[in-house]
């Protein structure tokens, strides 16, 4: 017998992507946002597309050692939107409940968050900082977004 050094077993995840949640089934459904696009302090725009869920997942080995994937507890909330072209940091999005989970920004998938019970809806800020140089704890909201289950 040998020890498996496998420190993401167990771990729960989210797909790449809505295609890829569907072909492992684990996708749920559409959430629709109250607005298509918002506006940068430098008056670019970005559009925002349609949120997905899915069931969290985790990775664990099969007897003959192969990886597969399991429904794990909770749900993983994806925004694919992009970051803007040549402007890495422009603005960012968080939960506008300061109560709600941590989210982080993925790539490819866009923003992430991970919510134990199937939300109806979910709020998120957009916040820009004032000046170039400043921190992004000093960031300021330009705009929330609502998104509604749309399944």
């Amino acid at each position: 017998m040998f020890l498996l050094d496998r420190p993401t077993l167990g771990a729960t995840w989210g797909s790449t992507s809505a295609d890829e949640s569907r072909v492992d089934g684990f996708y749920l459904g559409t959430y629709t946002p109250d607005k298509r696009q918002i506006v940068l302090r430098d008056s670019s725009l970005v559009t925002i597309p349609d949120a997905w869920i899915e069931h969290a997942w985790s990775a664990q080995l099969t007897l003959l050692l192969k990886d597969t994937k399991r429904r794990a507890e909770g749900h993983y909330f994806n925004i694919p939107i992009p970051r803007q072209p040549g402007s890495e940091s422009a603005y960012f999005i968080e939960l506008a409940d300061p109560d709600e989970p941590v989210m982080y920004y993925t790539v490819p998938a866009g923003w992430q968050a991970e919510f134990d019970a199937l939300p109806a809806t979910v709020t998120v800020a957009v916040k820009e900082k004032k000046q170039g140089s400043d921190s992004w704890e000093d960031a300021i909201t330009i705009d929330t977004i609502k998104f509604s289950r749309a399944f």
